[in-house]
């Protein structure tokens, strides 16, 4: 029996770090994280399917989003966030960590 995760890395020190220490910002990243490329890439896939992958998160997760516009405000700080935490520490979509239990 085994268990392995990949995961991006986020710098501690960056606004993105801050942010996800929302309730919010984490949902939606939680819930993104299995599309793409990784979170910092996720908005790099095909729009269209972007919109269903948000809609589909917005509306599994409405009592933590609340209104339709505040989940869009969540969206496009997230967004922010992952632009600039990009432009500060260059090449960090391709940093990632692979955690691997197996049996001993």
């Amino acid at each position: 029996m085994g268990v392995s995760v990949l995961y991006s890395a986020i710098p501690p020190g960056s606004t993105l770090y801050a942010h996800l220490q929302s309730e919010k910002a984490l949902t939606l990243v939680v819930s993104l994280f299995p599309h793409g490329c990784g979170i910092f890439r996720f908005f790099e896939i095909d729009p269209e399917e972007i919109d269903e992958i948000l809609e589909d998160v917005i509306e599994t997760h409405q009592e933590t989003f609340g209104s339709g516009l505040e989940a869009d405000r969540v969206i496009a700080q997230l967004r922010s966030e992952l632009r600039l935490t990009r432009q500060a520490y260059p090449g960090i979509e391709d940093r990632t960590a692979l955690l691997t239990q197996v049996a001993c």
